[in-house]
């Protein structure tokens, strides 16, 4: 790669799969292992937090 020139890095969305350009101002969520992983959007990081809710809310229901 010459001096000077940049390759835009991309990640896919863990939430909605989409590929998005990395930046500085995107939110993160933390995972099982404590790790932290980017997001694309704050609407996915409110699904996500959505959906963890009702998973814990449904493993609470098996146990009793």
């Amino acid at each position: 790669m010459p001096r000077g020139e940049q390759t835009i890095k991309t990640k896919i969305c863990p939430v909605c799969g989409h590929e998005f350009i990395v930046a500085p101002y995107h939110a993160y969520k933390r995972n099982i292992h404590k790790k932290t992983t980017l997001i694309c959007s704050y609407h996915c990081l409110l699904e996500y937090d959505r959906q963890r809710e009702k998973a814990a809310l449904q493993t609470e229901g098996e146990k009793t």
